[in-house]
């Protein structure tokens, strides 16, 4: 049984490593895609990633979880070697740790739940293999027959090498952090944060067609809407989307608008430069998608999530069409569609609006109508959610 615990708190440190890469990729604006659990609204890691409750003392939860996890590993370790002292103390003593960790567990699995609204499923699965390290132990131990009043005391006597050997968690998380923030450059992210908020709050407001584009649907109060121009051709918007995305789908109060800004004359009458016009087939087949089966955010991230195959095809129809079926689209009905007037008028006015705008590139971002310079930063987005 102790090698059953071992392994779950060794699988758990390397399920942690992998939320804390992708909440910092979120949170930074350069991941590289959409999470591959984010299944629908009820099942998305990225929004769980970047909530409110996503870090503790500005470290992220998941990190936290990385060094429970490890000096949960190494107890378990040290008590299969044999060496301790009182080994079947130590183990009940560890035992003790594992439910306090599948307790943190029970209050997330809440938040998300009651709260958020939606589940990581990586989360999850951190969560369950808590829960088998922790029967495992009690197996083991078999601690609700043997537990002592004596193995606390001993705690703060014979065995303080383990309360100082748990100082690994805070000690390792805030180490760990400002390792994280140097290897990325975030001792500057401050100043850029305050910089962006007062840039904001002094920028003019637009006024853009709240009806025009792809919107996410709120049922409360807006508090904070999201304005989005982007062109389905720029790597930078791909790897804004998710974050904006993420933000948006973890707060009931914040609304997120995607409006097509095409770098192509062929479809945006302010680019003097003609392409090939495959972006504005990309952008009608998104707005046609959402037109005929309310699937327009689903082409939206499946289009980012495969860009790289549109910059190696002279025909990016034929790949389109090929996604048609698996999302519930009707072939001839999109094919009439991405060809008529109606769609190409759609695309040209959302394209005037940012012309209006003096926009200067994509992706730009605009908050309750003003320029939101980093928009696509989780740290700038949350000071300007702070401020309203």
């Amino acid at each position: 049984m102790i090698w059953t615990a071992l392994l779950s708190a060794l699988a758990a440190v390397g399920v942690h490593s992998y939320l804390t890469l992708h909440h910092i990729q979120l949170r930074l604006g350069i991941s590289p895609g959409t999470g591959a659990c984010n299944i629908n609204p009820s099942f998305n890691c990225d929004s769980v990633s970047v909530s409110s409750f996503s870090t503790l003392l500005g470290v992220p939860l998941a990190l936290w979880g990385v060094w429970t996890n490890l000096a949960l590993a190494l107890l378990l370790g040290l008590s299969l070697i044999g060496i301790l002292q009182n080994q079947a103390r130590v183990l009940r003593l560890t035992t003790l740790f594992s439910g306090f960790v599948f307790a943190v567990s029970i209050i997330m699995f809440g938040i998300s739940s009651f709260y958020l609204k939606t589940y990581c499923l990586y989360c999850m699965g951190a969560y369950a293999l808590s829960l088998i390290c922790f029967v495992a132990l009690l197996k083991e131990t078999q601690l609700l027959k043997r537990f002592e009043i004596d193995d606390i005391k001993d705690l703060l006597q014979a065995h303080r090498w383990v309360l100082l050997l748990l100082l690994i968690v805070p000690g390792g998380s805030f180490l760990s952090k400002a390792m994280i923030d140097q290897s990325y450059g975030l001792s500057q992210l401050q100043a850029i944060v305050q910089e962006s908020l007062e840039n904001w709050k002094h920028a003019p407001t637009q006024d853009f067609d709240e009806n025009l584009g792809l919107r996410t649907s709120k049922a409360g109060p807006i508090k904070m809407r999201i304005v989005e121009f982007a062109d389905f051709k720029c790597p930078h918007c791909r790897m804004a989307f998710p974050t904006l995305d993420a933000f948006a789908a973890g707060r009931s109060d914040v609304e997120l608008t995607f409006k097509s800004f095409p770098l192509d004359g062929v479809c945006n009458k302010d680019i003097p430069r003609q392409g090939d016009g495959s972006t504005c087939t990309l952008a009608f087949s998104v707005f046609c998608a959402e037109k005929l089966a309310k699937k327009g955010w689903d082409m939206h991230h499946w289009i980012f999530d495969n860009q790289e195959s549109f910059f190696d095809t002279e025909k990016p129809l034929s790949l389109l069409e090929n996604q048609f079926q698996p999302m519930g689209l009707n072939a001839q009905s999109m094919k009439t569609c991405l060809e008529s007037d109606e769609t190409r008028e759609m695309v040209l006015k959302m394209a005037a609006e940012g012309s209006k705008a003096k926009i200067g590139g994509t992706p730009t971002i605009y908050v309750n109508g003003k320029l939101l310079e980093r928009g696509q930063l989780v740290p700038v987005l949350e000071a300007v959610y702070q401020s309203l």
